[in-house]
């Protein structure tokens, strides 16, 4: 696949200040500010993000452009940092002064890569604007997703969290019941699909937590690409996984490295899985948590091949616990592909009492080792 060239975007930020309607005895009075986001050639651009940021009160404001890249908001004049992002490209960082007067201008420019910001940004005339364009997607490779996940950390520390609420829902798997079906088989995809939905909007709400976290502490995002074909069995076509990790820089070699998360890329965006969850640094939780008891265990049937080759090895599952304490196979984290099948009939026979919170019995998703020994 060619790159994408890597061409200079223009941000400009219009402002269009009339004096509003306040009662006689305010002493400062806000102004409406419309914001147009644009490209080097004048096009709009949706959906771009731009945190306002009050020097004197500490206060924020988030707006998101509309179809047609324009938001308006109010505000008082005085002195703010503007951050503004939009896909694909750098995040910029700006102080700007409203004042009162009118047709006051703010212009900001967001690059592709390590170009250079130009300061001060070039003055684009206000007249002439091109039609709208959509946004060019983070590009499917480890630094498209690391360039969204440090948009993320930068929302993440602001003072308004819907932003930063807003990037992780679009990173859900759109249809996912299908998506999940379609790419690990009916009866896998079900046991992933059901508890992916049930649990959404929980898990969502913890990653944003964890992201607000990670933004008070010392890293920065490691991605690694992951053999999807080897890491899931019997997977139904190519699919682009990613893992996430967080690297700490003070912490002694072979800790570094902390797992934030598993995306994948999907219909042109990087989705995040969250059915498999790391979520660390997180408080502990308050809830009584008391832990499955294992109560019928099968043995898995040595697979004739795996013998007369004499291959032994450990299989590692991961499954989930049902709340009636049957256990569904998720996929094959490591194994060897000739063991990996009597693993997974055997761990579906097997039985629990299931894990339960405060007295109540749930799902929980876990790893299980199998095994293999022709000693035994």
């Amino acid at each position: 696949m060619n790159p994408r060239p890597i061409r200079p975007v223009r941000l400009t930020a219009l402002l269009l200040v009339c004096c509003s309607v306040v009662p006689a005895q305010a002493t400062r009075k806000s102004v409406t500010v419309t914001i147009e986001v644009t490209d080097g050639h004048g096009a709009r651009i949706p959906k771009a993000q731009a945190e306002i940021l009050s020097a004197a009160t500490a206060g924020s404001k988030t707006l998101v452009t509309d179809d047609e890249g324009t938001a308006h908001l109010e505000l008082e004049p005085g002195s703010y940092v503007v951050i503004v992002s939009s896909l694909a490209f750098k995040t910029v960082n700006r102080d700007i002064t409203v004042g009162s007067a009118e047709g006051q201008r703010f212009e900001f420019a967001l690059q592709v890569g390590g170009c250079p910001i130009p300061d001060p940004c070039p003055v684009v005339p206000a007249q002439g604007l091109a039609p709208t364009s959509n946004p060019a997607p983070y590009p499917n490779n480890s630094e498209g997703l690391r360039q969204l996940l440090n948009n993320m950390l930068l929302a993440a520390k602001s003072v308004d969290q819907s932003g930063l609420l807003s990037m992780i829902r679009d990173t859900e798997i759109p249809n996912y019941h299908s998506w999940f079906t379609t790419n690990f088989g009916q009866e896998k995809g079900e046991s992933w699909a059901g508890p992916y939905g049930r649990w959404l909007a929980k898990n969502e709400k913890e990653f944003q937590e964890l992201l607000v976290k990670l933004a008070q502490m010392d890293g920065e995002f490691a991605i690694q690409k992951i053999d999807t074909a080897k890491r899931y069995d019997l997977l139904n076509g190519p699919l682009d996984g990613y893992l996430a990790n967080w690297k700490r820089p003070t912490t002694p070699k072979g800790e570094q490295l902390v797992k934030i998360g598993d995306f994948f890329f999907v219909d042109g965006k990087f989705r995040w899985d969250s059915t498999t969850q790391y979520f660390p640094f997180q408080e502990p939780k308050t809830a009584a948590i008391v832990p499955a008891k294992l109560v019928k265990k099968v043995q898995p049937e040595y697979p004739a091949e795996a013998r007369e080759k004499k291959i032994e090895g450990t299989v590692k599952l991961q499954v989930i616990v049902r709340k009636d304490g049957s256990v569904t196979v998720q996929s094959v984290v490591e194994g060897d592909p000739i063991l990996s099948p009597a693993a997974i009939e055997a761990v579906r026979l097997w039985h629990y009492e299931p894990w339960q919170r405060n007295g109540e019995p749930i799902d929980v998703q876990t790893t299980i080792e199998v095994i293999f020994s022709l000693n035994k």
